[in-house]
């Protein structure tokens, strides 16, 4: 009688043991095909993603298309070319809308112009392109929390594809995290 409980229990910690096993094959294989297109969600385009910041935050597409826009040309300028072709990378599309809303530290008309071009000769071009980038994002209406809802999606985007690129641009861009996300 004691062989057979023995037997019994030994059977049950193997078939235990192979669903852990097969549940843990289930999730690399999950990772690694999630791995092969670099991202977690390798159909997203930068057209997807900006639908999906506008209709999750309730605003205008194209304010959204500005914003983000506007937040990846802010990367595309000031972080090293390595970090911005693997930001990219992860969201086909980015390259043509950063082109599309490129800041220019001082060009911005108004306050926000002058602030960014007093900003960018007193305290650096980081600050000139940051202050240009928040009123370049202003004109289309959109709140300051909002701006950093949607600069917070991004790179919350970007850090659940690739932690280190998230960390880097943010050791990178300490600014952009403090006035655009």
């Amino acid at each position: 009688m004691h062989r057979r409980a023995t037997a019994r229990h030994a059977a049950q910690v193997i078939l235990l043991q192979g669903r852990r096993i097969l549940e843990v094959g289930n999730k690399l294989t999950a990772l690694s095909k999630n791995r092969e297109g670099s991202t977690v969600m390798p159909d997203l385009t930068i057209d997807g993603f900006v639908d999906d910041v506008a209709r999750r935050s309730n605003i205008d597409p194209a304010a959204a298309e500005t914003a983000v826009g506007t937040i990846l040309s802010v990367i595309q300028q000031e972080a090293n070319p390595s970090t911005v072709t693997q930001v990219f990378d992860h969201l086909p599309g980015a390259a043509d809308l950063a082109q599309k809303h490129v800041v220019v530290a001082g060009s911005a008309t108004g306050m926000g112009g002058a602030l960014s071009s007093l900003a960018g000769k007193v305290i650096g071009a980081d600050a000139g392109i940051m202050v240009a980038a928040v009123a370049q994002i202003e004109q289309t209406g959109l709140t300051l929390e909002e701006i950093k809802n949607i600069g917070g999606g991004l790179l919350s985007y970007i850090k659940d594809v690739d932690p280190a690129l998230a960390k880097e641009i943010g050791d990178t861009l300490p600014g952009l995290r403090e006035h655009l996300a």
